[in-house]
């Protein structure tokens, strides 16, 4: 099989909790994220497509982090993790720096609707944005090994969700990433 020619980079911010260390939640979340990816590859015609995904945790002290969404190479696909310390002037300043002319009350609406947001940007670059309050809230509660995992595959449905949004794939086909499910 061919080296994936796309790769998803997940960028989790220094300060989030320390559930991304956690390496139940990280297998969890990179396995949901794969696998959905991975069996959409499958079932493209396309041999560039087919040859998979490619997944990147990384801080946001990674230089790809900072870059405007334009700058980056069109087979990368960010999504940026948002901690729940974050106000709404903070999530506009970052959308406006990371994804220049994007709707930002849309981003933020959606945010506040379904906890993420992703758009597919004019030139064909992506920008998507994932709150992690949730995960932290629940693991606050409950911290237990069961929990971490299963807190890793929900962020992980949601990533592919919001990655969706970003890909500019059909929210009402009631299938695929879009929904947690892949024919």
């Amino acid at each position: 099989m061919a080296k994936p020619l796309f790769t998803i980079l997940v960028v989790a911010p220094s300060q989030t909790a320390s559930f991304t260390a956690n390496s139940t939640f990280i297998q969890n979340f990179r396995d949901r994220i794969l696998n959905e990816f991975n069996a959409v590859a499958q079932g493209s015609n396309n041999p560039k497509v087919q040859a998979g995904f490619n997944l990147e945790i990384v801080t946001d002290a990674d230089p790809r982090a900072g870059k405007v969404s334009t700058d980056l190479p069109k087979n990368l696909f960010r999504v940026v993790l948002v901690p729940h310390i974050v106000t709404q002037p903070e999530l506009i300043a970052k959308v406006k720096k990371l994804a220049p002319g994007v709707e930002t009350s849309g981003i933020v609406a959606q945010m506040n609707a379904e906890g993420g947001a992703g758009r597919r940007l004019k030139d064909g670059s992506s920008a998507a944005f994932v709150s992690v309050s949730k995960v932290e809230e629940g693991l606050l509660i409950n911290a237990s090994p069961k929990m971490y995992a299963e807190a890793g595959r929900q962020l992980g449905g949601l990533v592919c969700h919001e990655l969706g949004h970003a890909l500019g794939i059909n929210q009402n086909q009631g299938k695929g990433l879009m929904f947690g499910t892949v024919d």
